[in-house]
């Protein structure tokens, strides 16, 4: 375990924030998440992957319920949208932004070690 190296954040690159979690309220769909690559602003128009949504990031707010202009690779968000339904956000989905989709496959292969 000691050899596993962590990837490296990347605050330029593409945008890329797993969806862990989403909820409405008073008519306002927020979705929690990672950024994991890139960074967001708000006003910002993003694409949701795989369903290929569209939507803009209203307001976003770290984890002690703050709101910031931006945010980062590495901080956990919380995010509000506008122009999406709930049905097309859901766990697992990615976020990415509309000029660098993150890929697609249907089919992975992987080798499982059991300690």
């Amino acid at each position: 375990m000691n050899t596993v190296h962590l990837p490296e954040r990347k605050p330029l690159g593409p945008l890329r924030i797993p969806i862990i979690d989403r909820f409405k309220e008073v008519g306002n769909l927020y979705l929690y998440g990672k950024v994991e690559s890139g960074t967001i602003i708000e006003d910002q128009t993003i694409t949701i992957l795989p369903s290929r949504g569209q939507a803009i990031i209203k307001e976003i707010y770290n984890a002690k319920d703050e709101r910031l202009p931006f945010a980062m690779a590495g901080e956990n968000v919380k995010l509000k949208m506008k122009g999406i339904d709930e049905s097309d956000a859901k766990r697992g989905d990615i976020i990415c932004n509309n000029l660098n989709y993150c890929q697609e496959t249907y089919e992975f292969k992987a080798t499982i070690n059991v300690l």
